[in-house]
């Protein structure tokens, strides 16, 4: 964070004809700014304080531009996960994107262009629902893509996340992992429960004939994009109450 000082005395001088309607007001200016300590916004103790100085704090600007990405298994809580994670965040500091199936128009260009334009502005926070990872994942088992394609998505993950991180942002990348019995049975309780039905789908379904391929696609996944500048952190969420903690 970086601070500005401003002298106490060219505060006052440029406050004098307020000074000298309210001296009661000024007076207890004086004893909270001779009380207030340097600190920074998470209240850990910055600068030495300096008779004679105000601490002001800079603008959002200067904090680090962060970006999490959650992948995982159907119904192992990713969707409720992040809502305690930016549960106490400033509202305007963040923002949860949720990726869907690409359209036609997305399909014609390069897949990362649509995350690269739902990048963090400055000092601001991104976090990803599912991101650029269907490529290798269900792109690469349902055949929406060929070999060729998944097999160099590879290289092109590790040098778009290498840009995002060497530029000074944070990149943190969470894969939630489940069992397949535990699946089997957190999908039986959405049937069961009506408010849940909405929950799964035929395709969630028919994927778990598929549950070897995914199983082989993210080995590969976590083994060729965890790197020196930005690993992978497994979520073991069988236990619904302790993978929000882990994660955070």
């Amino acid at each position: 964070m970086t601070l500005a000082v401003t002298p106490v005395a060219a505060v006052l001088e440029a406050n004098s004809g307020h000074s000298e309607s309210f001296p009661l007001w000024s007076r207890t200016r004086q004893r909270e700014r001779q009380r207030a300590r340097s600190t920074n916004l998470l209240g850990h103790e910055t600068l030495p304080r300096r008779k004679g100085t105000t601490i002001r704090c800079s603008t959002p600007r200067s904090r680090p531009t962060a970006r999490g990405r959650y992948e995982g298994w159907d119904a192992a809580g990713k969707g409720g996960s992040i809502p305690r994670l930016v549960s106490g965040l400033y509202p305007r500091g963040y923002e949860v994107i949720p990726i869907s199936a690409a359209t036609s128009q997305l399909k014609a260009m390069h897949y990362l262009w649509r995350f690269a334009q739902r990048l963090p502005k400055r000092g601001h926070i991104s976090v990803f629902d599912r991101t650029w990872y269907g490529r290798v994942l269900v792109e690469r088992v349902e055949g929406f893509c060929s070999k060729e394609q998944w097999s160099r998505a590879y290289n092109e993950i590790r040098a778009f996340e290498e840009h995002f991180v060497r530029s000074g942002s944070v990149l943190v990348k969470f894969w939630f992992h489940i069992s397949e019995e535990k699946q089997l049975r957190r999908f039986r309780t959405r049937q069961e429960t009506p408010d849940k039905q909405s929950k799964i789908t035929d395709e969630d379904l028919r994927n778990r004939e598929k549950w070897p391929q995914y199983e082989a696609a993210v080995s590969d996944m976590l083994e060729l994009t965890s790197t020196e500048f930005c690993r992978f952190s497994v979520i073991p969420a069988n236990d619904k109450m302790f993978a929000p903690i882990f994660a955070m």
